[in-house]
């Protein structure tokens, strides 16, 4: 019997109806941002920079908040409150190359089906 993967990974147009979402909430809350999204292996499917959003570490930051949410398949901010409740997780984060626990990164899913990271 031959077993199948499911390969479903996030499209381009769905990205830019994420990002149109995310710049009209910031629109409305006078916010900027930078705004990572990457496909389900983890490449990098969209990038987009408000206009004023001149911090050059924030590419890295948002990128690391993607591959976090998509590889946990955790929002940052659960991971965030999880290591808080238990200090082992907390001595562990050193060594867990990029992973983030800054709140902002969360998983995308088509249904039940992982398909990228924002």
């Amino acid at each position: 019997m031959t077993k199948s993967v499911d390969a479903r990974s996030i499209t381009r147009a769905e990205c830019e109806r994420i990002i149109a979402r995310i710049y009209a909430a910031c629109e409305r809350d006078g916010q900027s941002a930078t705004i990572v999204i990457v496909d389900r292996g983890g490449a990098l499917k969209a990038l987009s920079r408000s206009d004023d959003a001149i911090a050059p570490w924030a590419v890295d930051v948002a990128t690391a908040k993607a591959r976090t949410a998509l590889n946990t398949n955790a929002s940052t901010r659960q991971l965030w409150e999880e290591v808080q409740k238990d200090p082992t997780l907390t001595a562990n984060i050193p060594y867990l190359q990029e992973l983030t626990l800054l709140p902002g990164g969360l998983p995308i899913r088509d249904g039940d089906v992982l398909i990228g990271g924002l």
